[in-house]
C-alpha cells in the first residue's frame, strides 16, 4: 500500500462520497488513525487493534469510535470484524487507490 496514494486517495473519495456530517470529522480521525497503525505493522492484510489503543491515539470515546468504525465500514474504506470479549476487533484497510 502506498501511504500518500490511500490519503490522496481518501480524500478525492469523501469529495464526492461524503461521509455523514454526524460522523465526518471523527471517521476521517479514525480512518488516519487506523491508517497509521496499518503502516506499523508493515501494511499486513489484516491487524487488530484494541478500542481503548484507539481511543488514546484519537481522543474520542468508544462510542464515538464505534460509530465513525461503523461508517468507514459502510462506506467500503475499511473491513472489520468484533471477536466478541475483551479481544481487540480486526481491521482490513480497503485500498482506495485501487477503487
Amino acid at each position: 500500500m502506498n501511504y500518500i496514494k490511500e490519503i490522496n486517495a481518501f480524500y478525492i473519495i469523501t469529495q464526492t462520497n461524503p461521509l455523514s456530517p454526524s460522523a465526518s470529522a471523527s471517521a476521517s480521525l479514525l480512518w488516519h488513525t487506523l491508517m497509521h497503525i496499518n503502516n506499523q505493522t508493515r501494511w499486513k492484510p489484516s491487524f487488530t487493534v484494541a478500542v481503548s489503543i484507539l481511543k488514546t491515539k484519537t481522543g474520542v470515546s468508544e462510542s464515538t469510535i464505534k460509530r465513525a468504525r461503523d461508517e468507514l465500514q459502510t462506506k467500503g474504506f475499511i473491513h472489520y470484524h468484533s471477536r466478541g470479549g475483551n479481544q481487540a476487533a480486526e481491521y482490513q484497510m480497503v485500498s482506495l487507490w485501487s477503487i
